[in-house]
């Protein structure tokens, strides 16, 4: 058994799977939270989602960091180094796109008018970006299908 192979597999297959969840459902529900619990929702979603993410998306990284390493001189080392650079796209946007806009959301109890025109916006820019994401980790675990498939 190849457990380097099977880390990425079991890492990138949950971590697409939950990224299409959250663009097609979670996200969107955001529109749908009242201004007045918008606070307590968004520091709930960004307190579990990263208690969960964050393992995954470190072991995945890893592992992707070891996949290219062994394959560096073999015939699947370009496969690894796009892998990478995959999650190299994925760390990115959720540094510069996602977490800022999370930021941006459900900052105060007593919002004004101002407040919820810009947590509006970076709702829709949250969702928007995150198809970085989505496309992103689904074409990495596109690349382990045809590329590392299981039990090869």
């Amino acid at each position: 058994m190849d457990v380097l192979l099977l880390s990425q597999w079991i890492t990138t297959g949950f971590m697409t799977g939950l990224i299409w969840f959250i663009q097609i459902v979670h996200y969107p529900i955001y529109s749908f939270v009242g201004h007045n619990d918008l606070s307590d929702y968004q520091a709930f979603h960004v307190r579990r989602t990263t208690m969960v993410v964050f393992p995954f998306m470190v072991t995945e990284l890893l592992g992707g960091g070891l996949l290219l390493l062994r394959e560096w001189h073999g015939d699947r080392g370009w496969v690894a180094l796009s892998g990478l650079g995959l999650l190299g796209v994925i760390w990115l946007s959720t540094l510069i796109f996602q977490i800022p806009r999370h930021s941006q959301i459900g900052g105060t109890k007593n919002p004004t008018a101002e407040t919820i025109a810009i947590e509006k916006s970076a709702i829709r820019h949250l969702v928007q970006s995150n198809w970085i994401r989505t496309c992103a980790w689904t074409a990495r675990l596109a690349l382990l299908a045809i590329w590392f498939p299981p039990g090869n």
